[in-house]
């Protein structure tokens, strides 16, 4: 038997020391000295130390597992219908150089009776070069849980078709295998592609662009040959490295070596300094999710970086090293041995023995034999050698392994240290190596979608903000779920307000002092969550919580962990690759409504929560009093973060909806988010969720599901507030206005383009009459609505933009009024279509179709109310003083005048203050009676400088009225009719 075997492996006390690499070597007398004999006894050397690495990769399997591996050079060799990965008989097969033995062909028969069992022909032209394992496999670290790597090497003339079926026949082995509970892996390589410098994008175990040295390093000292043409590599002396194309060539044309024999995946002399930052951010990403490995290889890339400036080399050039100068022993070239034992020199002779301690236990953890523990059926193995002698090395007591090994009992601080000792140490790797990279000149080679890919999820797992909760990874804290968890609220130094924190197995009675808590914030959704998704409560069906000021029942609380285990399930999956592909998105909403809050506590004090028949739960009962108190919004992301956030003032609910629909506004190409709103207060629960899940709906139906989202407008009411939301320059707004009085400026903003209103829906169920006017808005036309008592006339003018005018005004008949009215509007169409050079349409201003006139009805016992369109406005000047008003600005920023009162000018800059009794006075003189009725201005122009202040350099309809109506007013005043109502201060309301 081979002293490779695993039955004779030496002690480690017999190990050698590491040896000097390759500047140390001497330098032979001769280029390419090597002669038939030497390359043979290599090839030997090789191959017996890949037979043992391959006994030990079965060692480490199940029976029918082993079978697998037996018959996987089988199955790519051969297209055969009764084996298993079958899928076309022109499926690129063949082996170069491989035959199956008889033993392969009998476990073959074995597997399948109509399996021939004769040993298929050897193939003139081979489509695949060789088989390698790749990675743990048969080293200290292949467990049972292990998975197997398998290097398909195929040659440069397969098409792409029929690549694709190679690749659809290996993902038929893959799934054969999983029968057997052996998790196998094979990716197709292509050697010339991969020497050539080709590089996929981030996606598997073995690929990335930024992985090709440290691939190749992996692959030279980590691959098992398992059947066909050997690397090319083998065959380079280490000395030689650096001239490696030279010997390979050389060894070609000499005949020493035949090239179909062997497999040539390139030269490794260095790793170029560039590919060690993106090789190292790889790490990073990898770790977040398996973090014992990739640490290891993390710190592997720091230690090759500082050791390149000592000519120390790379562990495959060591390994390489080991077979030309001695007879090699399998323990000290394991993998994963060689790589500790690389740290360990490089971390001693730093001087940092905390981190050597951190590097033992991942090294501990990745092998995962609990020494502590007896022996399964009392035999031993050689993976539990080996960790056995290097234990002894550390001088671990016999507590240390014994805590190490009980993992799955630790507790959440034990868990929380681990976890924080494990990232800082993923930082300070990190810095070291971009601090190296930058001192020796070293630039990335990683594609920009790979680093973006990389950074986004570094930022997903590490980065901290506000209300986001940091998982714990499920490798680090298996099994939380046995802690006794207590959540209490806690007085802060701010008067009146608290903390929630959560603790472990605290005692019930209150505290002079708390100790350090688990996790604390603001509110109690993001403690309690932060637990639920750290696993903390799995088993839990009562969660003790001690309030000072809550209005938190058990009840809630058990309703509250129900939401989270449907919708936030634990573990928490990790985020596709893909995910990070795509900017950061909202995919899921949870809303929380009065958590802890009883919204009716003030209401059931005064008697009044059982007599109201308005039952909006935002303008609750004759109060208008609103039921949201508080909301916490639980947003999950594409990269499955999960954040936190608290609104907690009286206008919570506006708050939330800013944040979120101004975050929703940056992804619009994305879908819209899962929507949950839960609600576990004593009052009104039900209801109060279901309107907030309405009005969600209702606008993220306006918002994230219109392609004119952001020109539209949507108004609501809570309590006596009215809010009218909108974009603007990518930020979502809510104007509050304190009823009708604050309400018609806020809808008299002039806007971009036009404006829809929506209206919520029970945003005017106080004033249906208003409801109607408004939602009359068209583009492009003019809407005015009017209603008439015996003392006021009230008119709603609505824009071409959608902005609405409101005025109210003393009744001196309906007609004279509105026919004024209908006069100024038609000069102000003839004024925005000529503007800036425009094409007068003259058919829309003969067909009179831009301006409709509606009468208000007023509701009677048996109908609502109503608009009726009105045609009587006319365009009549025959008994009309025309008014007609230019506006300039002054150069002291002032408005000026120049009135015109028929052909005759009044100007402000001559007459000052005395302009406006001079054209009353002169309109008293053309008057015929000297009636002191209202005088109304016919028209009104904007000069260049004015109009330039507007949007787009263009002034609205609503613009022209509200000048009309400042002049008209002062006018007015010098004519001294009754008193005018103020309008838009009034507030004045439709009669309903």
């Amino acid at each position: 038997m081979s002293r490779y075997t695993i039955e004779q492996q030496p002690s480690l006390s017999q190990l050698p020391a590491p040896i000097a690499m390759a500047a140390e070597t001497p330098q032979p007398s001769t280029d390419l000295e090597l002669d038939i004999q030497t390359i043979n006894l290599l090839r030997q050397r090789f191959l017996e130390v890949q037979a043992g690495r391959l006994a030990r990769v079965r060692h480490g399997l199940q029976h029918q597992q082993q079978i697998c591996v037996n018959l996987l050079p089988l199955l790519l060799h051969i297209s055969d219908s009764t084996l298993p990965g079958f899928n076309a008989e022109d499926t690129p097969a063949g082996i170069s150089g491989y035959s199956p033995d008889p033993q392969t062909l009998k476990l073959a028969r074995q597997y399948s009776r109509q399996f021939s069992g004769h040993a298929p022909p050897r193939h003139l032209a081979p489509d695949i070069v060789a088989l390698f394992f790749m990675g743990s496999s048969g080293s200290i670290a292949q467990s049972v849980r292990s998975d197997l790597d398998l290097w398909v090497c195929y040659r440069s003339h397969i098409t792409d078709a029929a690549l694709a079926q190679l690749q659809d026949k290996c993902e038929r082995i893959e799934a054969w295998a999983r029968r057997y509970n052996l998790e196998l892996h094979l990716f197709l390589m292509n050697a010339d592609s991969f020497r050539g410098g080709e590089r996929e994008t981030l996606n598997g175990e073995y690929c990335g662009s930024s992985q090709h040295y440290l691939l190749l390093d992996e692959f030279y000292r980590t691959g098992i040959h398992l059947a066909g043409a050997t690397p090319a590599w083998w065959y380079v002396p280490p000395h030689l490295e650096h001239r490696y194309d030279e010997v390979v060539a050389e060894l070609y044309r000499s005949g020493k070596v035949q090239e179909h024999s062997v497999v040539d995946f390139g030269r490794i002399d260095h790793m170029p300094l560039g590919e060690f930052l993106g090789a190292a951010m790889w790490q990073l990403y990898k770790g977040i999710d398996s973090p014992w490995k990739s640490l290891l290889k993390l710190l592997l890339l720091e230690c090759y970086l500082h050791d390149e400036q000592k000519s120390r080399g790379m562990l495959c050039q060591e390994f390489k090293q080991h077979i030309y100068e001695d007879e090699p022993v399998l323990d000290v070239l394991d993998p994963y041995i060689m790589m500790y034992r690389r740290l360990e020199l490089y971390l001693e002779e730093k001087g940092q023995p905390a981190r050597l301690e951190l590097v033992r236990q991942c090294l501990y953890q990745k092998i995962g034999i609990a020494l502590s523990r007896p022996l399964s059926r009392g035999r031993t193995t050689w993976r539990r050698e080996l960790l056995t002698n290097l234990v002894r090395e550390w001088d671990w007591s016999g507590g240390e392994l014994a805590l190490l090994d009980q993992r799955d009992n630790w507790g959440i601080e034990q868990a929380l240290a681990e976890r924080q000792s494990i990232m800082r140490e993923f930082t300070q790797s990190y810095r070291n190596m971009s601090r190296f990279a930058q001192e020796l000149g070293g630039q990335a080679v990683m594609t920009r979608a790979d680093m973006l890919v990389l950074g986004r999820k570094l930022h997903a797992s590490f980065d901290r903000k506000p209300g986001k909760i940091d998982i714990i990874n499920e490798d680090t804290a298996p099994n939380l779920s046995q802690e006794k968890i207590t959540l209490h609220q806690l007085a802060t130094r701010e008067q009146g307000q608290y903390l929630w924190a959560a603790y472990v197995d605290l005692p019930t009675t209150r505290l002079d002092k708390y100790p350090p808590p688990l996790k604390q914030a603001r509110g109690f959704i993001e403690v309690l969550l932060w637990c639920h998704l750290n696993g903390l409560l799995t088993g839990h069906l009562h969660v003790p919580v001690y309030t000072q000021r809550s209005h938190l029942i058990d009840f809630e609380v058990k309703e509250l962990m129900s939401t989270f285990r449907q919708s936030l399930p634990h573990p928490m999956p990790s985020a596709p690759q893909q995910a990070f592909r795509k900017p950061s998105r909202i995919e899921k909403i949870m809303l929380y409504v009065n958590v802890g809050v009883d919204p009716m506590s003030s209401l059931s004090r005064r008697g009044l929560q059982k007599i109201s028949s308005r039952i909006d739960s935002l303008d609750y009962s004759a109060l208008g009093e609103n039921l949201v108190r508080t909301l916490d919004m639980v947003s999950v992301s594409n990269w499955h973060e999960v954040v936190c956030t608290r609104y907690s003032t009286n206008d919570a609910l506006v708050q939330m909806l800013q944040a979120l629909f101004t975050r929703l506004h940056r992804q619009p190409e994305a879908p819209v988010p899962e929507i949950e709103v839960h609600c576990f207060c004593p009052s009104r629960a039900t209801a109060t969720a279901q309107r907030v899940q309405e009005l969600l709906h209702d606008m993220l139906d306006i918002y994230c599901r219109q392609p004119e989202a952001e020109d539209c407008r949507y108004l609501m009411r809570i309590e006596q507030t009215y809010y009218l939301c909108q974009f603007s320059e990518g930020r979502f707004y809510a104007e509050a206005g304190d009823g009708l009085r604050q309400l018609y400026p806020m809808l008299a903003r002039e806007q971009r383009r036009f404006s829809p209103l929506v209206l919520d829906r029970n945003a005017m169920h106080r004033n249906p009459a208003l409801r109607l006017i408004l939602e009359m808005a068209k583009p492009g036309q003019i809407m005015v609505c009017f209603q008439a008592d015996s003392r006021h006339i009230a008119y709603w003018v609505t824009d071409e933009m959608g902005s609405m005018f409101h005025a109210r005004v003393p009744n001196h008949g309906v007609s004279n009024l509105l026919n004024h009215l209908y006069r100024f509007l038609r000069n102000v169409e003839l004024q925005q279509m000529t503007a800036g050079g425009n094409e007068i349409d003259l058919d829309l201003i003969l067909s009179r179709r831009r301006i409709h006139f509606f009468q208000l009805k007023r509701p009677t016992v048996k109908r609502p109310p109503q608009l009726l369109h009105w045609p009587g406005a006319e365009d009549d000047e025959l008994d009309a003083i025309r008014l007609q008003v230019m506006l300039h600005r002054s150069l002291k920023e002032e408005l000026h005048y120049q009135i015109y009162v028929g052909q005759e000018e009044f100007s402000s800059l001559v007459l000052g203050p005395d302009l406006f009794p001079q054209v009353v006075e002169r309109i008293m003189e053309l008057r015929a009676d000297n009636a002191r009725y209202p005088c109304y201005i016919s028209d009104l122009r904007f000069s260049e400088e004015l109009l330039a202040g507007f949007f787009d350099g263009n002034a609205q309809t609503v613009h022209y009225l509200q000048y009309k109506q400042r002049l008209e007013r002062r006018l007015n005043h010098y004519l001294n009719p009754p008193a005018p109502e103020p309008d838009s201060e009034a507030g004045t309301r439709p009669d309903n």
